[in-house]
């Protein structure tokens, strides 16, 4: 009794810290592991009872790459799953089990980098005394004898077998470890039966079961193959499909006059979409030396125990045809007056039906040719020379040349070759000649620079500041798109400050160089010269028109022309109008009083804001 309570308390104390490990969620963990890190989801769990004991076992791909495996377990009054345990091996023994408890098992692998995959589909088992298995445990038989193994305590004496729990036309028999058995004729899943009694007449309580499944027939159900008859060519791919009445089983294919024995599948990989759905399929990569026209392609099938199905032929048929021979690049070197443009030769196609020379171009080795990295095509077979100019100083590029024909096959891609034009320097700065100030001084500076003689010239950016120093990435305040024109006028300063500018050549490669800093400082602002007004004309009872003399001043602004119906006109009224060009000399005073007098004064404003007024001259309306 002692033995049994210690017994019991491991068993709790290894569910409880299995609760506190894990979850019972299924999905992946393991922190910052990419996808392609996490180990496949074991398959093909079997379970072996005894007597307080369960085995199991199963199976994984790639078994490599897992470093151990845990095993989840609950009993039938949980409701989840405990980690119980773990091990480095494919099958475990649970022997911290109660016999006629049952208990649901799951497996779950983790990777060498502690990634936790998906577990396993559940399997379930109930520990005894008794315990029964069909053909050692297997889970598959293709004939409806099988053999029974049996497991009894030393005491039992006769047995009772069938293949229904009320045990019809069934009797009791001498115990025996090992029998013969006919199960129910018809594929599918079979359960045996049994029961015991002792010596002492003793039945056991319950029955013991165990389950096969009969296979007798394997059946193609279709089979096609992707080409629907079209011509195709090496290092294409045919997808084969293959459906059968199960999954478990070896298919393959042959092509007539060409490869046999290709062998698909029902794993989820190499083209197949799904694992074990009974659809056998492969992406099939044609080798080089196929040559086949019109070829039948069969579709072969033998299940899990042996059972070989009719091959079935597709309904289309494959023809493979030989494609152009790829030819030799040699190194790529850098030509032009820049050395910035790339170039490279390549031997000529031997192809009677040659079509172009597809050139494919990338920026990381050993790429594989497809269309996003075409580049190009010369369709004239002779010419076997090509000019890469719109690389990029600095940059390794990659060159690939495949050739195709008229049909649309293509080579294998050429070898691979590489190729840089060194980083593009900066041009020579100019030199920034002192500014001078135009017309009064007050708004105009002018600027001028030697030439630049870079070859990629782009442009000159002339940049201007109240401040030094001046910031490179500020917007300029011209662009020069010409290398000979070397002034500029700045019509768009302000007097009385000082100004800071630098002229940036730009090349084609958008490396630039700014010239020395200069600087200048306008004149103070002086008022305008006064216009001069002449006696208004009076063209009736309501209308004066007034003319006068064009304000000459480098920054003017406006004429703002005032009116008063008495003499002494200043500037602390609103104008009645205002003209902002200079040549405008007339304006026509319309909707005046009959015979009333007027007096007019018109003033000139420059943008800093100073003014000038002109005479005062009067009028009367008739």
């Amino acid at each position: 009794m002692n033995v049994k309570w210690k017994m019991r308390r491991l068993a709790a104390a290894v569910l409880l810290f299995g609760a506190i490990l894990s979850s019972c969620s299924k999905k992946p963990t393991a922190p910052n592991t990419a996808p392609k890190d996490f180990p496949g989801q074991p398959f093909g769990l079997i379970l072996t009872i005894g007597d307080r004991q369960i085995d199991l076992t199963w199976a994984v791909d790639n078994p490599a790459k897992v470093k151990s495996y845990r095993i989840y377990r609950r009993d039938s009054s949980a409701t989840a799953y405990m980690l119980l345990d773990s091990t480095t091996a494919q099958r475990y023994s649970d022997r911290l089990v109660r016999n006629g408890q049952s208990y649901l098992y799951q497996v779950s692998a983790v990777s060498k980098s502690g990634a936790e995959g998906l577990r396993s589909s559940a399997a379930a088992a109930t520990p005894n005394l008794y315990a029964l298995r069909i053909n050692d445990g297997l889970e598959y038989t293709d004939s409806v004898v099988v053999t029974l193994f049996i497991k009894a305590p030393i005491s039992t004496e006769l047995m009772l077998v069938g293949n229904d729990s009320v045990f019809t036309g069934s009797s009791w028999q001498p115990f025996e470890s090992t029998i013969p058995w006919t199960l129910t004729s018809g594929d599918g899943k079979k359960t045996v039966y049994m029961k015991f009694r002792d010596r002492d007449g003793n039945e056991s309580k319950g029955l013991v079961s165990a389950q096969v499944i009969l296979d007798t027939i394997a059946l193609i159900e279709r089979f096609s193959e992707s080409t629907n008859g079209k011509p195709t060519q090496s290092d294409s791919i045919i997808h084969f499909v293959l459906k059968a009445n199960e999954a478990g089983g070896a298919a393959s294919v042959n092509i007539d006059g060409g490869p046999q024995n290709i062998a698909l599948f029902d794993n989820g990989t190499n083209g197949d979409k799904f694992r074990d759905d009974g659809f056998y399929e492969l992406d099939y990569k044609i080798p080089d030396d196929v040559e086949v026209t019109q070829a039948r392609v069969r579709g072969n099938f033998t299940d899990r125990v042996g059972n070989r199905a009719v091959s079935v032929t597709a309904a289309t048929k494959v023809t493979i045809l030989k494609p152009p021979e790829a030819v030799t690049i040699t190194q790529p070197t850098p030509v032009g007056s820049q050395q910035n443009v790339l170039r490279f030769s390549w031997t000529a196609s031997n192809e009677a039906d040659f079509a172009n020379y597809s050139i494919y171009r990338s920026t990381t080795p050993n790429f594989v040719a497809t269309q996003s990295l075409f580049l190009d095509a010369v369709t004239v077979k002779a010419t076997t020379t090509y000019n890469d100019n719109t690389v990029t100083a600095g940059v390794d590029y990659y060159y690939q040349i495949r050739v195709f024909d008229t049909s649309g096959l293509m080579s294998k891609p050429s070898n691979e070759v590489s190729g840089r034009v060194s980083a593009n320097q900066p041009p020579n700065a100019v030199t920034l000649n002192l500014p001078q100030l135009l017309g009064d001084g007050t708004s105009q500076v002018q600027l001028s620079w030697s030439r630049s003689i870079d070859d990629d010239f782009a442009g000159y950016r002339i940049l201007r500041s109240t401040k030094q120093p001046i910031d490179p990435q500020a917007p300029p305040i011209a662009f020069v798109s010409d290398p000979n024109s070397t002034v500029y006028l700045d019509n768009t300063v302000g007097a009385n400050t000082t100004y800071y500018y630098q002229v940036y050549v730009f090349d084609q490669g958008g490396k630039s160089s700014g010239s020395n800093l200069v600087s200048v400082t306008t004149a103070k602002n002086q008022p305008p010269q006064p216009v001069t007004l002449a006696t208004p004309a009076v063209l009736d009872t309501s209308t004066l028109r007034l003319s006068w003399s064009q304000s000459t001043d480098s920054d003017f602004a406006s004429y703002r022309i005032y009116r008063s119906r008495t003499p002494g006109i200043l500037e602390n009224q609103p104008p009645i109008h205002i003209i902002n060009v200079s040549a405008t000399t007339i304006y026509t005073d319309l909707g005046l009083d009959r015979k009333t007098t007027y007096y007019y004064r018109v003033f000139v404003y420059d943008r800093g804001g100073l003014s000038a007024g002109s005479n005062e001259v009067v009028a009367t309306t008739r």
